[in-house]
């Protein structure tokens, strides 16, 4: 099915005809410009002028301020191709009736400000009235335009079928600028401006058999009564398919078959050339690829009381952040069986599950079973300097954390334990005898029971009275 998306795989995508339109402009990649966020991305449209704007798609949705921004950037002498099957009205209608286009706005916005104030009036407890219509102008003022009672539908091939001075009354009668018409395979005719015209025969192809297409063609009776000039370009069985409107310094191309310039067609070397022969005109220094009007937005039009409505034919597109998915069908899929899988999870998996408390048994705390054996083992060979050694060991072990300071035997051992009484405001006499004993057991390799005892007596008394 068309898609009319420049990629690669796809038949009926447009990436072969974005590439030709590239080298048939400007191939370098900083004269290229794709427009995805909105039709004045980067302001390319505002600033720049002497390159082509090339749109193809299904529909083109665009709104009165994007037609008329693209009007604008044609009339500072760009090209615009515009290769779709349905047109936005508004830029149709600014392009061929403006001055229609504009009074006709004019009226429904003086209608809509006159609905407010009655509204308004009401909820403010003024007395209703009944709404004020603005009577419909009459476009008699515009030149050329009288009545419609001897306007018949020209004939394709009829020499005088541009002109810009038929009648018309009002849009009313007009009717549409395109129609179509459903067959299978027609002939198309190309006229590159010389007397050698170019013919095709083309179908579409769908499943690689041949299917009916509505071909869409341009109403002529509806243009005729424009007072813009244009040229027919090309045409099929049905009508004119391609036609050049000058807009200012620019001119705008108007291709209503776009199925022709997509990537499985242009495989085909005739419509290739085909193709080649009514783009002949496309030029210019850069190249501006729309992808934005593809897509239908929701805006909301004053001039219908505020309504919300499709801008452009725009169709009901909501945006959020799931469209992408379910625009695709694999993505789609997906994501239902991932959300049934999470809903299995939160009926089956996520029940409260107690996990096993595994037995830890404590270590034995054999320091003091230790202690006790060494202590008994010493007091059995009447070792009992060995244990004051220890002590002595412990304490200076003890007063080195505590204190910084290093117990030596030295001259100064006597400045040394002062210094130990001052800072653990603790009797000096004490601390000499702790000392005395411990360095004793450890030189003579002396010491009796009763030392022993003495000795662990003192240690624990400074232990629990040391500051």
């Amino acid at each position: 099915m068309p898609n009319y998306e420049p990629v690669k795989d796809e038949a009926y995508g447009s990436i072969v005809f974005q590439r030709y339109a590239k080298k048939k402009t400007d191939s370098r990649e900083e004269n290229y410009f794709e427009l995805i966020d909105s039709l004045s991305q980067d302001a390319i449209l505002e600033s720049k002028s002497g390159g082509s704007y090339v749109f193809i798609g299904e529909k083109a949705y665009q709104d009165s301020t994007e037609a008329q921004l693209l009007l604008d950037f044609v009339a500072k002498g760009n090209q615009a191709w515009l290769l779709c099957e349905d047109f936005s009205w508004d830029f149709m209608m600014q392009l061929f009736f403006s001055e229609l286009y504009a009074a006709e706005r004019d009226e429904k916005w003086e209608n809509y400000r006159l609905r407010m104030e009655r509204i308004e009036k009401s909820e403010n407890g003024e007395k209703e009235r009944e709404d004020e219509e603005l009577e419909i102008h009459e476009y008699d003022e515009f030149e050329g335009f009288e009545g419609l009672e001897d306007f018949q539908l020209p004939q394709i091939g009829d020499s005088n079928h541009i002109g810009p001075n038929d009648p018309y009354e009002h849009w009313s009668d007009i009717g549409e600028f395109i129609r179509y018409r459903a067959d299978t395979s027609i002939q198309f005719i190309s006229k590159p401006g010389s007397t050698d015209q170019l013919e095709l025969e083309f179908a579409y192809m769908r499943q690689h058999e041949v299917d009916f297409y509505p071909w869409i063609s341009f109403e002529l009776s509806t243009l005729n009564h424009s007072l813009q000039e244009f040229e027919v370009l090309g045409e099929h069985r049905h009508g004119p398919f391609l036609i050049r409107v000058p807009h200012g310094d620019g001119e705008v191309f108007l291709h209503s078959v776009p199925l022709m310039a997509c990537n499985y067609p242009l495989l085909r070397k005739d419509v290739f050339e085909f193709t080649k022969s009514y783009t002949q005109d496309m030029e210019g220094s850069f190249l501006v690829w729309d992808d934005y009007s593809r897509e239908g937005r929701w805006i909301k039009d004053p001039t219908s009381g505020g309504q919300v409505r499709s801008s452009g034919n725009r169709p009901q597109i909501e945006d959020g952040p799931l469209s992408f998915i379910f625009s695709q069908p694999p993505l789609k899929a997906a994501w239902f069986v991932l959300m049934g899988l999470a809903l299995l999870y939160l009926i089956l998996g996520a029940r409260r599950k107690q996990r096993a408390i595994p037995v830890f048994t404590p270590p034995n705390n054999t320091s003091v079973e230790y202690a006790e054996t060494i202590g008994h083992m010493f007091r059995q060979k009447n070792e009992h300097h060995r244990l004051m050694k220890m002590q002595g060991e412990l304490f200076k072990s003890f007063v080195r954390d505590r204190y910084s300071i290093q117990l030596k035997k030295d001259e100064k051992m006597d400045e040394t334990l002062h210094l130990l009484a001052q800072k653990s405001d603790y009797s000096l006499d004490i601390l000499k005898e702790i000392q005395f004993l411990s360095t004793k057991a450890k030189e003579n390799q002396q010491g009796s029971e009763a030392s022993l005892v003495r000795l662990h007596q003192l240690l624990e008394d400074f232990y629990a009275n040391c500051k």
